[in-house]
């Protein structure tokens, strides 16, 4: 997960859901905030936090809010065939296979006679 914004300016404090963050810890060489946390259940969640800047002597603090969505690890695949209700052997069978909540460009299958079109 990215949230980002450009500055030229380092953060004098972050807070994520109400938790203060070391600094010297969660900003790295190149001025990303990198913390971690436990994301929660399944489902999609909300988290906010505040960074803190010093501009002209006083701190001005930038909140921040996004969502993410965690997804059940897939443990079963979908096959289905694209342009008939049946399985043809010995002819050209087009199928969609997929695992839930994984990319399509994560997902490899492998069968005899298969081949694969991107």
């Amino acid at each position: 997960m990215v949230l980002g914004k450009y500055a030229n300016v380092t953060p004098q404090a972050l807070t994520l859901e109400g938790k203060p963050y070391d600094l010297s810890d969660a900003i790295d060489s190149t001025g990303a905030a990198l913390v971690s946390f436990n994301v929660g259940n399944v489902g999609e969640h909300t988290f906010k936090g505040v960074f803190t800047f010093l501009e002209d002597g006083a701190d001005l603090d930038i909140p921040f809010e996004a969502n993410y969505v965690v997804v059940p690890r897939p443990n079963s695949a979908s096959v289905s065939a694209d342009k008939m209700n049946v399985v043809y052997r010995g002819l050209e069978n087009p199928m969609t296979i997929a695992f839930p909540g994984v990319p399509d460009n994560n997902t490899v299958a492998s069968a005899p006679g298969m081949r694969q079109n991107r």
